[in-house]
C-alpha cells in the first residue's frame, strides 16, 4: 500500500522512488563487488561446474533462471505516454538498465561464490548478507538484509505502476470497464491502482489459511487450463 500511495500521487512520484531503491539496491553489490573480488584467490572459484553435472544442461538451466530474473523488461514501455520522447528513451532506458543490471549481478555473484565456502553457500538463505559479514563483520551483514528488503520494495512499486496502467490501457481500447480509465488530476488511474491493490491484499491474506491457498491453486490450474483450450 504504500507502493500504491507512491503511484497515486503521480508516475513522477513513483519514479522517485524507484530511482531512490534502485540507487540503494545498486550501491551495496557493487560495494561488494569491488572490495571482495580482488582479493579473492582464483582458487575459490574452482570447480568451475560445482554440481558435477552436464556442463550444457547446466548452462541451459542457469540461462532459463537468469531470463526468469529479468522477468518483467517489457514493462518499460508500458508507461510510454509519461515518458518525454518514448522513441529514444525507451530503448535506451532498457538496454542500459539491463546492461547495468547484468554487470553488477554477475560481479556481485561472483564475490558471494569466492567469500563463502561451497557448503555454506548451499545452507544460506541470505547469500549476500553472509557474504557482507564475513567481510565486513554482522553489521554489514544486517545491512544487507535490510537493502535486500528495499530491493523487493523497489520491484513491488514498479509493479503497482503496472497495476494501474495495464488496466487504463485496456479500459481506453474499450477491452475494460470504463472506470479504469478515468484519472485524477495528476493523470493517475486510481480506480485500477485501488482495486488492484485491494486484490492482491486479499491474495495475501489468503496464504495464511491453507484452504485459501488450495482454493488460489485451483483457480489458477482452472483459468491456465480455459485459455490452453480452443475456441
Amino acid at each position: 500500500w504504500a507502493g500504491t500511495l507512491a503511484n497515486i500521487l503521480g508516475v513522477r512520484s513513483a519514479g522517485r522512488v524507484q530511482l531512490i531503491t534502485t540507487v540503494l539496491k545498486l550501491l551495496p553489490l557493487i560495494a561488494i563487488a569491488t572490495f571482495a573480488i580482488p582479493s579473492i584467490e582464483p582458487a575459490a572459484w574452482q570447480p568451475f561446474n560445482r554440481s558435477e553435472g552436464n556442463l550444457w544442461s547446466v548452462l541451459a538451466a542457469t540461462v532459463a533462471l537468469t531470463l526468469w530474473a529479468f522477468l518483467g523488461v517489457e514493462s518499460a514501455t508500458i508507461p510510454a505516454d509519461n515518458v518525454r520522447d518514448p522513441e529514444r528513451n525507451i530503448p535506451r532506458a532498457t538496454l542500459i538498465g539491463a546492461t547495468l543490471a547484468i554487470v553488477v549481478t554477475v560481479c556481485a555473484c561472483m564475490a558471494v561464490v569466492g567469500l563463502l565456502p561451497a557448503a555454506a553457500l548451499a545452507k544460506s538463505s541470505a547469500p549476500f548478507a553472509d557474504a557482507a559479514a564475513r567481510l565486513w563483520g554482522d553489521r554489514a551483514g544486517t545491512l544487507f538484509a535490510v537493502v535486500a528488503a528495499i530491493a523487493c520494495f523497489g520491484a513491488l512499486n514498479g509493479w503497482v505502476l503496472m497495476q494501474g496502467q495495464v488496466p487504463l490501457a485496456a479500459a481506453r481500447d474499450r477491452v475494460f470497464p470504463a472506470f479504469f480509465a478515468r484519472e485524477d488530476a495528476r493523470g493517475t488511474p486510481v480506480h485500477g491502482l485501488v482495486l488492484s491493490s485491494a486484490l492482491a491484499s486479499l491474495l495475501v491474506l489468503a496464504n495464511y489459511q491453507k484452504n485459501l491457498v488450495q482454493l488460489f491453486t485451483f483457480s489458477i490450474l482452472l483459468s491456465t487450463a480455459a485459455t490452453l483450450l480452443p475456441y
